[in-house]
């Protein structure tokens, strides 16, 4: 399970996006593939739902107000004559995307308008949900995040780093972080483009032309959501201009913009 940092100027900010006398209900969602189960021929894994206002001795015990399961995802039984194909693994992300709209169907609808919840003090208060952590494993990150994986130029989830850059660890820029409306901007371009000039623009960006299912709940950035290991913060990732995430004191560069995304503003260094 992976530990939510910084949750405390993370509820700050989206309070500040709601109005005065409401509240943010945030959850954390996690996507566990290694709890694959089984129903008749299909197969699928759960989606598994924790309150982040809870306490955490609270939210991740296995009793009331712990975690449980709201969904589950299928997973697409491999087809040998399509594997490694493009448009089958395209097909496969769209399949995972479609089923957990069904899930964040609620959600969505709420973190518009709000919803009024008695409280065990018995007073009625109203709260807007929002999406606050993401977890999954790095390919879950990636169905998520609407990138191409590993193989591809830009394989991380979180910011626009190329391949051949994630070992070069001295004297390397800082690579602009992927953001929800960036993302968006990049895919309404691709799609007014041609077929090839389209593809073109979305491998500049390692992403695959795929509405995201998490685009339907107000204010959730999937890239600002996902977790990552402090190896990652060190080596990988640059500071965080996101209103959910402070922006990170271990690391020290010069900003490298690019189109759709804002240039990252280094941090003073750290004696």
């Amino acid at each position: 399970m992976s530990k939510v940092r910084w949750t405390a100027d993370a509820f700050w900010n989206l309070q500040d996006q709601i109005p005065e006398d409401r509240k943010p209900l945030t959850y954390i969602l996690y996507a566990d593939k290694a709890k694959l189960s089984s129903f008749g021929r299909a197969k699928g894994y759960p989606v598994v739902a924790r309150i982040a206002n809870l306490p955490t001795s609270i939210r991740n015990g296995e009793g009331f107000g712990g975690g449980r399961v709201v969904g589950w995802l299928p997973i697409v039984k491999e087809d040998k004559r399509q594997r490694n194909k493009p448009p089958w693994a395209a097909f496969k992300n769209v399949v995972w995307h479609k089923s957990f709209e069904r899930i964040l169907e609620d959600i969505a609808a709420h973190s518009k308008s709000g919803c009024w919840i008695r409280c065990w003090d018995d007073i009625e208060r109203k709260f807007y949900p929002r999406v606050l952590v993401l977890s999954a494993d790095y390919e879950g990150q990636c169905v998520m995040a609407l990138t191409r994986g590993v193989s591809s130029k830009y394989p991380c989830p979180i910011c626009i780093i190329p391949r051949e850059e994630l070992s070069n660890v001295a004297n390397r820029p800082v690579y602009p972080l992927r953001t929800r409306d960036g993302v968006i901007a990049t895919l309404h371009k691709a799609r007014n483009e041609s077929r090839t000039e389209g593809e073109e623009t979305l491998m500049a960006e390692g992403l695959r032309d795929i509405d995201n299912a998490f685009n339907a709940v107000e204010s959730a950035d999937v890239h600002r959501a996902l977790p990552f290991s402090n190896l990652a913060l060190l080596l990988f990732h640059p500071p965080s201009p996101s209103p959910l995430l402070p922006p990170s004191p271990l690391l020290s560069s010069s900003p490298s913009p690019a189109q759709n995304y804002p240039a990252q503003t280094p941090p003073p260094t750290t004696p």
